[in-house]
């Protein structure tokens, strides 16, 4: 079964999970970019199939979830152990659970990256304003 969730979709099913419509669009984003397996975990939680219960590196959602993430960021860094298990667990011993960024910090952030040559600005014009219209995921 093939799911397409529209970014007004992803929105509606997150609306009680206290993010900002900023982070909702990072976050929106990030699901589109995440591996086919941990982004269909994501679809089926939107959707209210529950958490997955499946490793990755030893970690599952639920511990992460346990451990006070929230589901969302708990999927991000089960996308990021799936893609960089070194780095993950590096971060994940090294740091606090969450990074909060106001909108002026992130438009800060973006401005630097665009003075290093790091982003381009019609790539942080697309990541500020969403160019992915849906989510698609493969065998929910």
């Amino acid at each position: 079964m093939k799911v397409r969730m529209t970014r007004q979709e992803f929105y509606e099913c997150m609306s009680d999970e206290g993010y900002t419509l900023f982070e909702l669009g990072h976050l929106f984003r990030a699901v589109c970019e995440m591996s086919s397996r941990v982004r269909r975990w994501t679809i089926r939680w939107l959707l209210g199939m529950g958490l997955p219960k499946d490793p990755i590196e030893g970690v599952t959602v639920p511990f992460l979830v346990s451990e006070g993430y929230k589901p969302m960021n708990a999927f991000i860094i089960m996308d990021w152990l799936e893609k960089d298990p070194e780095a993950a667990k590096y971060s994940l011993v090294r740091h606090t659970r969450e990074l909060e960024m106001n909108e002026e910090t992130a438009a800060q952030l973006r401005a630097a990256a665009i003075a290093e040559g790091l982003l381009s600005e019609e790539k942080a014009n697309e990541e500020q304003e969403g160019s992915e219209s849906a989510i698609v995921c493969e065998n929910i």
